[in-house]
């Protein structure tokens, strides 16, 4: 499949249509899967425009000591790691999931 290229981070930009898009469909996608019912989720997409310009995201950084697998050969070793990695993964989105909810709750926000 040839050798793989390094990722470069996008430098966000609210005003950018695209990645606008991206945000409120992450958004509705993430409300659905955690049971927000439609009618309770924000549409209008002037107002994710108007928070969004307020969000400071900060520049990527990358991490120290990640490796990233530049041929098949190299990325067919890292998925001999990959089950302990997605079991630390699992539990912390399960974490994040219940602080969600308790948000959610905490907002008097409704799940179907």
């Amino acid at each position: 499949s040839g050798t793989k290229r390094c990722p470069h981070p996008l430098q966000f930009d609210s005003t950018d249509p695209l990645h606008l898009s991206f945000v409120v469909s992450a958004a509705n996608l993430h409300a659905a899967t955690n049971g927000i019912p439609a009618s309770q989720r924000h549409t209008d997409v002037e107002q994710f425009r108007k928070v969004l310009s307020k969000v400071d995201v900060p520049p990527f950084t990358p991490v120290d000591g990640v490796k990233i697998a530049t041929t098949d050969e190299d990325a067919k070793k890292e998925e001999t790691a990959a089950p302990q990695q997605l079991l630390g993964v699992a539990q912390e989105v399960a974490l994040l999931k219940k602080q969600i909810r308790a948000a959610v709750a905490a907002r008097g926000i409704t799940a179907a």
